[in-house]
């Protein structure tokens, strides 16, 4: 972790080693108790949870989109404040032991001081702390696939109820993607900025701004197209699960084949789940073409203008495949 490198410079190897496990099974949990908080409110709240990947900051999976804005904003917001209520719940015995000045210099998220001394009590509070407050900051941040998109998503959406969540998404995408240019040429000036590290600081931003930026475009294509639901990151896996399980049929061990069908059979229901959601769609295309001619776009309401965008572009995608 940068914090390894960061946080004391007289670490030798076994303690550097030691401090960088702790870190990282903190890490797991927080970021699982991050993602379960996800779930838990969305669950609540009507809908399902198929699948979650996770990663550094959180969680991958296939995203819900709420019909109510408030609902997706409750949804969104869930794993963040799990990561700062497990800040607060570590802040305070922090309080006791090393004082507010020593909780203050915690909350620097790149260098905080003195995050590798102490008890391993104390030790264990103070990475508890700093590394959620790290998840809770970068989730913060309003660009996909972070959290903070979602919660501006449906922000946008509650104030201006006539927006869909196509334009919504390709608004914050397309700020989002300004962000990252505006990162590369940070990166530029301060390539030559203070001293050499491990990791060059503008190394660290032309990474970042390369993630913000293809990232953006990957929820921009993902809202216009819906089939991209067993997508990740731009991998179609319905093939090549079903191409391993064929090629590998007699060579792959008894348990390999039991979670290749596994696989298989998840997609085929997926398949069919998605073939009755387009069915019941198309059929309802009628009656809100029928209304859009006699009232106009005015006269449909959010969701029936969204699903209006959605089978419209799975139409295009038909006829252009």
């Amino acid at each position: 972790m940068f914090l390894g490198w960061q946080a004391n410079e007289r670490l030798n190897g076994q303690e550097y080693v030691w401090l960088a496990g702790l870190s990282l099974v903190i890490h797991f949990i927080s970021v699982l108790l991050h993602e379960v908080s996800h779930c838990h409110f969305t669950l609540n709240m009507g809908a399902s949870v198929d699948h979650v990947v996770l990663v550094p900051w959180g969680g991958i999976g296939p995203v819900y989109i709420f019909q109510r804005p408030k609902s997706e904003l409750l949804s969104a917001a869930a794993g963040p404040l799990a990561n700062l209520l497990v800040c607060l719940a570590s802040a305070a015995p922090l309080l006791f032991a090393i004082g507010t000045g020593g909780l203050l210099q915690l909350l620097h998220p790149l260098k905080p001081v003195g995050v590798a001394h102490g008890p391993f009590l104390i030790l264990l509070l103070k990475l508890s702390f700093w590394i959620n407050w790290l998840l809770f900051l970068v989730n913060l941040f309003p660009v996909f696939p972070l959290d903070g998109s979602r919660v501006l998503r449906s922000g946008l959406l509650f104030f201006w109820p006539e927006m869909t969540e196509v334009t919504a998404t390709r608004h914050i995408a397309r700020g989002a993607q300004s962000a990252a240019a505006g990162l590369f040429v940070v990166a530029w000036l301060v390539r030559d900025a203070g001293p050499a590290g491990p990791i060059p600081t503008w190394f660290v931003l032309v990474l970042l701004s390369i993630f913000l930026f293809f990232a953006a475009q990957r929820e921009i294509e993902r809202q216009v197209d819906d089939s991209d639901e067993d997508d990740f990151f731009g991998c179609d896996f319905s093939q090549g699960y079903t191409s391993l399980k064929d090629s590998q049929k007699q060579t792959l061990p008894s348990r390999a084949n039991l979670f290749a069908r596994w696989v298989e059979r998840r997609q085929e229901q997926r398949q069919e789940r998605k073939k009755v959601l387009e069915a019941e769609e198309e059929q309802r295309m009628d009656e809100i073409l029928h209304r859009l001619n006699e009232t106009g776009l005015k006269g449909l309401s959010r969701e029936e203008r969204h699903l209006l965008d959605r089978v419209s572009a799975r139409y295009r995608s038909r006829m252009d495949h």
